[in-house]
């Protein structure tokens, strides 16, 4: 019996934590999905959204056998620089204020990545999940595989959405985030190629 609930702790409880750990992963996925749509539907109506990412999770509870400490992840954001939409003037049909703005200046936002990662114990090669100008990737030790398709380039048009603010959240409860538009606008703007 003790030869046998040793085999069970060895080969079957971290088969069975891995399987747990991998249901979170695809679950925080659909999670990050959700928030991308969050930020972009902010970013485009102004609507404010919320949503809960599942930062860690914890092991079913097992009378007779050990389970190692509950995984832990990290939610945070990251600089990345700016946008800059380049070699193009606003054309006409604009108002003059915009016209203004962006043919006085090269005109650049700053902006924000959002990053999640989890610490798992059977889990291996579980992906970095990053939220970047629209688009949901999973980052693997060797290969980058988008999530979500990008909405920054459609149909001759180009949308951009910017983040700012911090998020700094780690542990294993769910954390909510409450993306809200700083300033958001339907209005279109035409651009024109330079020369």
């Amino acid at each position: 019996l003790i030869v046998a609930l040793g085999i069970f702790q060895v080969q079957v409880v971290p088969t069975e934590n891995a399987n747990v750990e991998f249901e979170h992963s695809q679950a925080v996925e659909d999670d990050f999905g959700e928030l991308r749509n969050d930020v972009l539907k902010a970013g485009s109506t102004g609507s404010a959204g919320s949503a809960q990412i599942q930062l860690g999770t914890r092991y079913p509870y097992r009378t007779f056998f050990v389970n190692p400490p509950p995984v832990s992840g990290s939610l945070e954001t990251e600089a990345t620089g700016e946008i800059q939409v380049r070699n193009a003037t606003v054309g006409p049909g604009a108002h003059q204020n915009a016209r203004d703005f962006w043919n006085a200046t090269d005109p650049a936002f700053e902006t924000r990545s959002l990053r999640y990662d989890a610490r798992y114990n059977e889990f291996d090669g579980a992906p970095e999940l990053v939220y970047e100008h629209s688009v949901v990737a999973a980052e693997f030790d060797d290969a980058v595989l988008l999530r979500t398709g990008q909405t920054v380039v459609s149909d001759g048009r180009i949308s951009l959405t910017a983040l700012t603010g911090s998020v700094s959240e780690s542990g294993v409860a769910p954390r909510s985030v409450d993306p809200r538009a700083v300033s958001a606008s339907d209005t279109t703007v035409p651009l024109k190629p330079i020369g």
